[in-house]
């Protein structure tokens, strides 16, 4: 139950992982939870992908470099079903809960919890009585955004080593920078701020 004054977008971490944990078995517990939507049942097939942001640089008179970026974030899909007579009382909280839009803890079976994006929500051909199939796609959200920091440029530094040093694209360091040159070395002690 909903306790007064409580944000659903910002649930109850406790409650939610007390909702993983009940149950006297190694199987009730491995539940999927989003706000405060548990599966009653798992999806069928639930694919957790990583991607890593790169970015390739043309360097002077030295060909082509490629910069790692970090990683993208995570994408959770899966496909499942909702069965017997609560079928469509399942489905319905679970479109309700997409409904409200915004991110929201998410919790894997064997995975900490993330915040995420409920992207997107489908019925997977049409209902029948008792069965319901449905397909699910969540976004690992971006880490709140920092505060820009200044760091000082030491002997030797480049844009490329900063960049590399910092995991920023080179073109945002020349974006966050514009006093700075587009060359080899950037005089020591220089201000620079970073993205």
């Amino acid at each position: 139950k909903k306790q007064p004054g409580e944000n659903p977008a910002k649930p109850n971490i406790s409650r939610i992982q007390k909702a993983v944990q009940k149950g006297g078995n190694a199987m009730e517990k491995l539940k999927m939870v989003f706000r405060d939507f548990v599966w009653p049942q798992l999806p069928e097939e639930i694919t957790v992908s990583d991607t890593r942001q790169a970015q390739k640089l043309s360097l002077q008179k030295a060909g082509e470099a490629v910069q790692d970026l970090g990683p993208a974030g995570r994408t959770v899909t899966g496909e499942g079903l909702f069965l017997g007579a609560r079928a469509v009382s399942d489905w319905e909280a679970l479109w309700r809960c997409f409904s409200v839009g915004g991110t929201g803890t998410l919790l894997l079976p064997g995975a900490g919890p993330m915040e995420a994006l409920f992207l997107k929500l489908a019925l997977s051909g049409p209902p029948r009585e008792g069965r319901i199939a449905y397909t699910i796609t969540f976004w690992e959200a971006p880490p709140p955004l920092r505060t820009p920091r200044v760091v000082s440029a030491q002997a030797g530094d480049s844009l490329w080593r900063l960049a590399n040093r910092w995991g920023v694209p080179v073109d945002a360091l020349l974006k966050q920078n514009p006093n700075l040159p587009w060359c080899n070395e950037i005089a020591e002690g220089e201000r620079v701020v970073l993205p």
